[in-house]
C-alpha cells in the first residue's frame, strides 16, 4: 500500500510503501510538519484516510493552523502559508466525491474556533477570519455565506479600521450569495436579499427621517461613522448586485 507523506510548510511530499498489515483500509496520507527532517524529528503527524485516492489534508489539522493563527501563537504560520493551505483544501475537496461532507466538518470546527478566540476588538482577527472565508468561497455555497453573515462579515462592514482589502473580500462573498441561482435553497438566498434591502433602507441612518436625525444627534461620533460606514457598505453591495439583475423583482426572485 502507498502512504503519501506530505510537508506542509515546504509544500513537498514523498511516497512510503507500507503493507497491508501494518495498516489496514484504503490509501492514507501521512502530515509531515517538517522541512526534511528525519522521522524521529517529525513534530506532529497523522495517519487519515483519504478519498477516491486524494491526499486530503484533515480538517483538525487545518483548523489547528487556522486557531494558530487568530490566538497568534508563537509556532503559527504566516497568513500567506495559512491562505495556501486554504487553498489547497479548496482544491482537494472540489476533486473529492463528497465536497460537501468535508466542507461541512471544517466550518464546524471554524465556528467552534470563532467562538472560542475571535474578539471582535481585534482587527486582525477579524481580517484573518474574513480572508479565510474568502479563499474558501470556490465551494461556499450561498448557504454558508448567509450563515457567517451576522457574526464575521456584518462587523467587518462597520469596523472603521478594517482594511480594504477585507472590506472588499466580505463585499465580494456577499455578493456572490446573491448572484447565485442554482442553489437548492433558493428561498433563503431569496430572503437573504431582502434582508440586506431592508437594512438599508431601515438599519442604516437616513438623513430624511426626524426620528434618525434625533437619535443620530444622540450617538457617539465613533458609532455615527460606523452607521455611515455600514450604509456605504451596503449600498456598494446592492449597486453590484443590481448591475447584474437591474430589476428590482429580482431581489425576491430568480
Amino acid at each position: 500500500m502507498t502512504y503519501g507523506v506530505l510537508g506542509l510548510e515546504t509544500g513537498t511530499g514523498v511516497e512510503l510503501d507500507v503493507s497491508d498489515r501494518e495498516r489496514e483500509g484504503g490509501c492514507m496520507v501521512v502530515l509531515w510538519f517538517a522541512w526534511h527532517r528525519p522521522l524521529d524529528q517529525i513534530r506532529d503527524a497523522a495517519l487519515i484516510p483519504s478519498v477516491s485516492g486524494l491526499h486530503l489534508m484533515p480538517n483538525s489539522v487545518l483548523s489547528r493552523q487556522v486557531r494558530s493563527a487568530l490566538e497568534n501563537a508563537p509556532d503559527a504560520l504566516p497568513l500567506n502559508d495559512l491562505l495556501s493551505l486554504i487553498g489547497d483544501f479548496v482544491l482537494e475537496c472540489s476533486a473529492s466525491d463528497e465536497p460537501e461532507v468535508f466542507l461541512f466538518q471544517f466550518e464546524e470546527e471554524l465556528q467552534v474556533i470563532h467562538h472560542d478566540v475571535v474578539d471582535y476588538t481585534s482587527l486582525r482577527q477579524m481580517e484573518t477570519f474574513v480572508a479565510i472565508l474568502y479563499h474558501l468561497r470556490p465551494v461556499l455555497p450561498a448557504t454558508s455565506v448567509i450563515s457567517w453573515f451576522d457574526v464575521v462579515l456584518r462587523p467587518a462592514l462597520r469596523e472603521v479600521g478594517m482594511s480594504a482589502q477585507a472590506v472588499n473580500q466580505a463585499k465580494d462573498l456577499i455578493v456572490l450569495a446573491l448572484q447565485k441561482t442554482t442553489e437548492a435553497y433558493a428561498q433563503r438566498v431569496i430572503d437573504f436579499r431582502r434582508r440586506l434591502f431592508e437594512f438599508w433602507l431601515l438599519d442604516a441612518f437616513n438623513e430624511a427621517s426626524m426620528e434618525d436625525v434625533l437619535e443620530w444627534a444622540e450617538l457617539q461620533p465613533e458609532e455615527r461613522t460606523k452607521r455611515t460606514l455600514w450604509k456605504q457598505n451596503l449600498g456598494d453591495i446592492l449597486l453590484r448586485f443590481s448591475n447584474e439583475r437591474p430589476k428590482v423583482r429580482d431581489f425576491y426572485n430568480f
